[in-house]
C-alpha cells in the first residue's frame, strides 16, 4: 500500500513564520484522519520551554515537532538551531508508528 502525505497550507505558513520570525518556540504537527495531510496541532510563544513541549506531546499517539533551541557557545556567542523530533511513544498504534516513520 502506497500512501502520499502532504503538508497543509497552514503547516507551511507556520513553519515559515517559525523559521524566519523566531516568534515561536515550537510547533507540534500531527497527521489528519486518514494520514493524508500533516497539520499544525499547536504552537507555543517564544517564552515556552522544552518541558512545555514535552507536556504537549500525547502519551498514546505519534507527532512531529520543531523546536527552536537557543544556546550560548563557550566563547559567549548566542546561537539558535531548529531541532526536529518524531515522537513515537510505545503506546501508539502500529499503523500510526509506521506512517509517521515513513512520512
Amino acid at each position: 500500500m502506497s500512501m502520499t502525505t502532504r503538508n497543509s497550507d497552514e503547516c507551511n505558513e507556520k513553519y515559515s513564520e517559525f523559521k524566519m520570525g523566531r516568534s515561536l518556540r515550537y510547533i507540534v504537527f500531527k497527521m489528519s484522519e486518514g494520514f493524508r495531510e500533516i497539520t499544525v496541532e499547536k504552537t507555543a510563544p517564544i517564552d515556552a520551554t522544552f518541558n512545555d513541549l514535552v507536556a504537549d506531546l500525547p502519551s498514546n499517539d505519534c507527532r512531529y515537532a520543531a523546536y527552536n533551541l537557543e544556546f550560548t557557545t563557550p566563547d559567549g556567542g548566542q546561537r539558535s538551531k531548529v531541532i526536529f523530533f518524531r515522537w513515537t511513544p510505545e503506546a501508539s498504534g502500529v499503523k500510526s508508528k509506521m506512517v509517521y516513520t515513513s512520512s
